[in-house]
Protein backbone atom coordinates (compact mmCIF):
# COMPACT_ATOMS: atom_id res chain seq x y z
CA UNK A 1 0.00 0.00 0.00
CA UNK A 2 1.14 3.60 -0.71
CA UNK A 3 1.35 6.09 2.17
CA UNK A 4 2.26 9.78 2.59
CA UNK A 5 3.52 11.03 -0.73
CA UNK A 6 2.70 7.70 -2.29
CA UNK A 7 -0.51 8.95 -3.98
CA UNK A 8 1.52 11.57 -5.83
CA UNK A 9 4.02 8.93 -6.92
CA UNK A 10 1.17 6.70 -8.03
CA UNK A 11 -0.35 9.48 -10.10
CA UNK A 12 3.03 10.13 -11.71
CA UNK A 13 3.43 6.46 -12.60
CA UNK A 14 -0.06 6.32 -14.11
CA UNK A 15 0.62 9.46 -16.13
CA UNK A 16 3.91 8.11 -17.49
CA UNK A 17 2.28 4.80 -18.34
CA UNK A 18 -0.51 6.63 -20.14
CA UNK A 19 2.08 8.26 -22.39
CA UNK A 20 4.39 5.28 -22.92
CA UNK A 21 1.74 2.69 -23.82
CA UNK A 22 0.13 4.66 -26.71
CA UNK A 23 3.55 5.64 -28.06
CA UNK A 24 4.66 2.02 -27.94
CA UNK A 25 1.45 0.97 -29.68
CA UNK A 26 1.98 3.50 -32.46
CA UNK A 27 5.59 2.41 -32.82
CA UNK A 28 4.57 -1.23 -33.11
CA UNK A 29 1.86 -0.36 -35.65
CA UNK A 30 4.42 1.45 -37.82
CA UNK A 31 6.86 -1.44 -37.53
CA UNK A 32 4.14 -3.98 -38.37
CA UNK A 33 3.07 -1.97 -41.43
CA UNK A 34 6.54 -1.93 -42.95
CA UNK A 35 7.36 -5.47 -41.84
CA UNK A 36 4.16 -7.46 -42.37
CA UNK A 37 4.26 -11.23 -41.92
CA UNK A 38 5.19 -13.19 -45.02
CA UNK A 39 2.33 -14.40 -47.17
CA UNK A 40 3.45 -18.00 -46.82
CA UNK A 41 5.59 -20.04 -44.47
CA UNK A 42 9.26 -19.65 -45.31
CA UNK A 43 12.46 -21.32 -44.29
CA UNK A 44 14.64 -19.64 -41.70
CA UNK A 45 17.10 -18.51 -44.35
CA UNK A 46 14.47 -17.05 -46.69
CA UNK A 47 14.44 -13.26 -46.89
CA UNK A 48 11.56 -11.40 -45.30
CA UNK A 49 9.65 -8.80 -47.25
CA UNK A 50 11.10 -6.09 -45.05
CA UNK A 51 14.64 -7.25 -45.81
CA UNK A 52 13.90 -7.30 -49.52
CA UNK A 53 12.47 -3.79 -49.46
CA UNK A 54 15.50 -2.54 -47.56
CA UNK A 55 17.77 -4.11 -50.16
CA UNK A 56 15.95 -2.31 -52.95
CA UNK A 57 16.87 1.07 -51.51
CA UNK A 58 15.19 3.95 -49.77
CA UNK A 59 11.82 4.90 -51.15
CA UNK A 60 8.60 6.63 -50.23
CA UNK A 61 5.77 4.73 -48.61
CA UNK A 62 3.64 4.82 -51.77
CA UNK A 63 6.52 3.16 -53.64
CA UNK A 64 6.99 0.46 -51.03
CA UNK A 65 3.37 -0.72 -50.97
CA UNK A 66 3.29 -1.95 -54.61
CA UNK A 67 6.53 -3.83 -53.93
CA UNK A 68 4.98 -5.57 -50.93
CA UNK A 69 2.12 -6.63 -53.21
CA UNK A 70 4.57 -7.84 -55.87
CA UNK A 71 6.46 -9.94 -53.33
CA UNK A 72 3.13 -11.35 -52.14
CA UNK A 73 2.46 -12.32 -55.76
CA UNK A 74 5.69 -14.33 -55.84
CA UNK A 75 4.62 -16.17 -52.70
CA UNK A 76 1.20 -16.79 -54.26
CA UNK A 77 2.78 -18.36 -57.33
CA UNK A 78 4.95 -20.44 -55.02
CA UNK A 79 1.85 -21.76 -53.24
CA UNK A 80 -0.09 -22.40 -56.44
CA UNK A 81 2.84 -24.02 -58.26
CA UNK A 82 5.01 -25.93 -55.79
CA UNK A 83 7.16 -27.17 -58.65
CA UNK A 84 8.44 -23.59 -59.04
CA UNK A 85 9.35 -23.22 -55.37
CA UNK A 86 13.09 -23.52 -55.95
CA UNK A 87 13.07 -20.96 -58.75
CA UNK A 88 11.01 -18.51 -56.71
CA UNK A 89 13.18 -19.00 -53.64
CA UNK A 90 16.14 -18.13 -55.82
CA UNK A 91 14.38 -15.02 -57.06
CA UNK A 92 13.59 -13.96 -53.49
CA UNK A 93 17.22 -14.47 -52.51
CA UNK A 94 18.33 -12.31 -55.43
CA UNK A 95 15.85 -9.63 -54.41
CA UNK A 96 17.59 -9.42 -51.08
CA UNK A 97 20.72 -8.37 -52.98
CA UNK A 98 18.75 -5.79 -54.94
CA UNK A 99 18.58 -7.91 -58.12
CA UNK A 100 15.02 -7.93 -59.51
CA UNK A 101 15.75 -9.75 -62.79
CA UNK A 102 14.61 -13.24 -61.77
CA UNK A 103 11.48 -11.92 -60.08
CA UNK A 104 10.64 -9.96 -63.21
CA UNK A 105 10.99 -13.09 -65.36
CA UNK A 106 8.65 -15.05 -63.09
CA UNK A 107 6.02 -12.32 -62.95
CA UNK A 108 6.24 -11.70 -66.71
CA UNK A 109 5.60 -15.40 -67.33
CA UNK A 110 2.67 -15.24 -64.90
CA UNK A 111 1.29 -12.22 -66.76
CA UNK A 112 1.61 -13.94 -70.14
CA UNK A 113 -0.15 -17.04 -68.84
CA UNK A 114 -3.03 -15.02 -67.44
CA UNK A 115 -3.33 -13.08 -70.69
CA UNK A 116 -3.55 -16.34 -72.62
CA UNK A 117 -6.22 -17.64 -70.27
CA UNK A 118 -8.04 -14.32 -70.47
CA UNK A 119 -7.96 -14.25 -74.27
CA UNK A 120 -9.27 -17.79 -74.43
CA UNK A 121 -12.14 -16.92 -72.09
CA UNK A 122 -13.00 -13.81 -74.11
CA UNK A 123 -12.92 -15.76 -77.38
CA UNK A 124 -15.25 -18.36 -75.92
CA UNK A 125 -17.60 -15.65 -74.65
CA UNK A 126 -17.60 -13.98 -78.08
CA UNK A 127 -18.41 -17.29 -79.76
CA UNK A 128 -21.28 -17.77 -77.31
CA UNK A 129 -22.60 -14.31 -78.22
CA UNK A 130 -22.51 -15.20 -81.92
CA UNK A 131 -24.27 -18.50 -81.28
CA UNK A 132 -26.94 -16.70 -79.28
CA UNK A 133 -27.36 -14.17 -82.08
CA UNK A 134 -27.96 -16.96 -84.59
CA UNK A 135 -31.16 -17.94 -82.78
CA UNK A 136 -32.25 -14.40 -81.90
CA UNK A 137 -31.88 -13.44 -85.57
CA UNK A 138 -34.78 -15.74 -86.43
CA UNK A 139 -37.25 -13.47 -84.63
CA UNK A 140 -35.53 -10.18 -83.75
CA UNK A 141 -32.89 -8.77 -86.09
CA UNK A 142 -32.08 -5.76 -83.92
CA UNK A 143 -31.47 -7.85 -80.80
CA UNK A 144 -29.31 -10.18 -82.87
CA UNK A 145 -27.35 -7.13 -84.00
CA UNK A 146 -26.75 -6.16 -80.36
CA UNK A 147 -25.46 -9.65 -79.63
CA UNK A 148 -23.04 -9.47 -82.56
CA UNK A 149 -21.88 -6.06 -81.35
CA UNK A 150 -21.10 -7.62 -77.99
CA UNK A 151 -19.20 -10.42 -79.74
CA UNK A 152 -16.81 -8.03 -81.51
CA UNK A 153 -16.27 -6.09 -78.29
CA UNK A 154 -15.27 -9.31 -76.56
CA UNK A 155 -13.04 -10.57 -79.37
CA UNK A 156 -12.26 -7.89 -81.96
CA UNK A 157 -9.56 -10.04 -83.58
CA UNK A 158 -11.99 -12.72 -84.78
CA UNK A 159 -12.85 -11.97 -88.44
CA UNK A 160 -16.06 -13.99 -88.40
CA UNK A 161 -17.38 -11.65 -85.73
CA UNK A 162 -17.09 -8.64 -88.05
CA UNK A 163 -18.51 -10.60 -90.97
CA UNK A 164 -21.60 -11.68 -89.04
CA UNK A 165 -22.04 -8.21 -87.56
CA UNK A 166 -21.92 -6.68 -91.02
CA UNK A 167 -24.38 -9.14 -92.50
CA UNK A 168 -26.93 -8.72 -89.72
CA UNK A 169 -26.48 -4.93 -89.73
CA UNK A 170 -27.10 -4.94 -93.48
CA UNK A 171 -30.26 -6.97 -92.99
CA UNK A 172 -31.39 -4.60 -90.23
CA UNK A 173 -30.74 -1.57 -92.40
CA UNK A 174 -28.09 -0.36 -89.97
CA UNK A 175 -25.25 1.84 -91.20
CA UNK A 176 -22.84 -0.20 -89.08
CA UNK A 177 -22.64 -2.76 -91.89
CA UNK A 178 -20.19 -0.62 -93.85
CA UNK A 179 -17.98 -0.08 -90.80
CA UNK A 180 -18.04 -3.80 -89.98
CA UNK A 181 -16.93 -4.90 -93.46
CA UNK A 182 -14.23 -2.24 -93.58
CA UNK A 183 -13.03 -3.32 -90.15
CA UNK A 184 -12.98 -6.92 -91.36
CA UNK A 185 -10.76 -5.89 -94.28
CA UNK A 186 -8.45 -3.85 -92.04
CA UNK A 187 -7.95 -6.58 -89.47
CA UNK A 188 -7.56 -9.30 -92.10
CA UNK A 189 -4.90 -7.19 -93.81
CA UNK A 190 -3.05 -6.71 -90.51
CA UNK A 191 -3.25 -10.44 -89.80
CA UNK A 192 -2.22 -11.43 -93.32
CA UNK A 193 -5.43 -13.42 -93.88
CA UNK A 194 -5.99 -13.29 -97.62
CA UNK A 195 -9.30 -15.13 -97.81
CA UNK A 196 -10.90 -12.93 -95.16
CA UNK A 197 -9.82 -9.84 -97.08
CA UNK A 198 -11.47 -11.29 -100.17
CA UNK A 199 -14.65 -11.93 -98.19
CA UNK A 200 -14.62 -8.33 -96.94
CA UNK A 201 -14.33 -6.96 -100.48
CA UNK A 202 -17.07 -9.28 -101.70
CA UNK A 203 -19.38 -8.00 -98.97
CA UNK A 204 -18.50 -4.38 -99.73
CA UNK A 205 -19.21 -5.13 -103.40
CA UNK A 206 -22.61 -6.56 -102.47
CA UNK A 207 -23.41 -3.38 -100.55
CA UNK A 208 -22.43 -1.20 -103.49
CA UNK A 209 -24.46 -3.34 -105.87
CA UNK A 210 -27.53 -2.99 -103.65
CA UNK A 211 -27.31 0.80 -103.76
CA UNK A 212 -26.70 0.84 -107.51
CA UNK A 213 -23.02 1.79 -107.38
CA UNK A 214 -21.97 -0.76 -110.00
CA UNK A 215 -18.54 0.73 -110.71
CA UNK A 216 -17.57 0.57 -107.04
CA UNK A 217 -19.08 -2.90 -106.74
CA UNK A 218 -17.04 -4.12 -109.71
CA UNK A 219 -13.88 -2.69 -108.16
CA UNK A 220 -14.50 -4.58 -104.91
CA UNK A 221 -15.33 -7.83 -106.74
CA UNK A 222 -12.16 -7.54 -108.80
CA UNK A 223 -10.10 -6.98 -105.66
CA UNK A 224 -11.74 -10.04 -104.12
CA UNK A 225 -10.99 -12.09 -107.24
CA UNK A 226 -7.34 -11.00 -107.22
CA UNK A 227 -6.99 -11.95 -103.56
CA UNK A 228 -8.66 -15.31 -104.15
CA UNK A 229 -6.26 -16.04 -106.99
CA UNK A 230 -3.40 -15.47 -104.53
CA UNK A 231 -5.18 -17.66 -102.00
CA UNK A 232 -5.77 -20.48 -104.49
CA UNK A 233 -2.17 -20.36 -105.71
CA UNK A 234 -0.97 -21.24 -102.21
CA UNK A 235 -2.76 -24.61 -102.38
CA UNK A 236 -3.67 -25.56 -105.93
CA UNK A 237 -5.14 -28.90 -104.85
CA UNK A 238 -7.58 -27.32 -102.39
CA UNK A 239 -11.04 -27.56 -104.02
CA UNK A 240 -12.64 -25.03 -101.66
CA UNK A 241 -10.19 -22.35 -102.73
CA UNK A 242 -10.92 -23.14 -106.35
CA UNK A 243 -14.67 -22.91 -105.71
CA UNK A 244 -14.28 -19.52 -104.02
CA UNK A 245 -12.37 -18.32 -107.07
CA UNK A 246 -15.04 -19.66 -109.42
CA UNK A 247 -17.77 -17.79 -107.53
CA UNK A 248 -15.75 -14.56 -107.70
CA UNK A 249 -15.66 -14.77 -111.51
CA UNK A 250 -19.44 -15.23 -111.56
CA UNK A 251 -19.94 -12.09 -109.49
CA UNK A 252 -17.78 -10.07 -111.84
CA UNK A 253 -19.70 -11.50 -114.79
CA UNK A 254 -23.01 -10.47 -113.21
CA UNK A 255 -21.83 -6.86 -112.89
CA UNK A 256 -20.62 -6.72 -116.49
CA UNK A 257 -23.90 -8.22 -117.65
CA UNK A 258 -25.93 -5.68 -115.65
CA UNK A 259 -23.87 -2.90 -117.22
CA UNK A 260 -24.57 -4.22 -120.71
CA UNK A 261 -21.02 -5.40 -121.37
CA UNK A 262 -21.80 -8.86 -122.72
CA UNK A 263 -18.30 -9.67 -123.97
CA UNK A 264 -16.63 -9.09 -120.62
CA UNK A 265 -19.48 -10.84 -118.84
CA UNK A 266 -19.04 -13.91 -121.05
CA UNK A 267 -15.28 -13.97 -120.46
CA UNK A 268 -15.76 -13.87 -116.69
CA UNK A 269 -18.46 -16.56 -116.75
CA UNK A 270 -16.24 -18.81 -118.86
CA UNK A 271 -13.38 -18.45 -116.38
CA UNK A 272 -15.69 -19.54 -113.60
CA UNK A 273 -17.14 -22.36 -115.71
CA UNK A 274 -13.71 -23.88 -116.37
CA UNK A 275 -13.06 -24.11 -112.63
CA UNK A 276 -16.57 -25.44 -111.89
CA UNK A 277 -16.15 -28.23 -114.45
CA UNK A 278 -12.83 -29.30 -112.96
CA UNK A 279 -14.39 -29.46 -109.51
CA UNK A 280 -17.33 -31.62 -110.62
CA UNK A 281 -14.90 -33.98 -112.33
CA UNK A 282 -13.03 -34.32 -109.04
CA UNK A 283 -16.19 -35.12 -107.07
CA UNK A 284 -19.29 -35.80 -109.20
CA UNK A 285 -21.37 -36.49 -106.07
CA UNK A 286 -20.83 -33.01 -104.62
CA UNK A 287 -24.21 -31.30 -105.02
CA UNK A 288 -22.82 -27.81 -104.32
CA UNK A 289 -20.36 -28.08 -107.17
CA UNK A 290 -23.00 -29.55 -109.48
CA UNK A 291 -25.24 -26.59 -108.68
CA UNK A 292 -22.38 -24.15 -109.37
CA UNK A 293 -21.88 -25.80 -112.76
CA UNK A 294 -25.58 -25.61 -113.65
CA UNK A 295 -25.75 -21.93 -112.67
CA UNK A 296 -22.62 -21.16 -114.67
Amino acid sequence: MFTGDDPQILNLIVTIAGVIVPVASVGWAIFAHYNPPDASPTKDNEPTKGAIIDALGKMAREEREPLFAAIDALYRIRREKPEKAEVIDGALALLKTGDTSRAEEILRADLDEKKRIGRKALKEAAAAARHLAAFIYLHDTHKALASHQEAVRLDPEEPDGWLQLGRVALRAGDSEALRAFRELDRRAREQGRIRWRAIAHSQLGDMDELRGASASALNHYQQAQSLLEQWAALALDDPQRQRDLSVSFDRIGDIYLANGDGAKALAAFQEGLVIARKLTELDPANTDWQRDLSVS
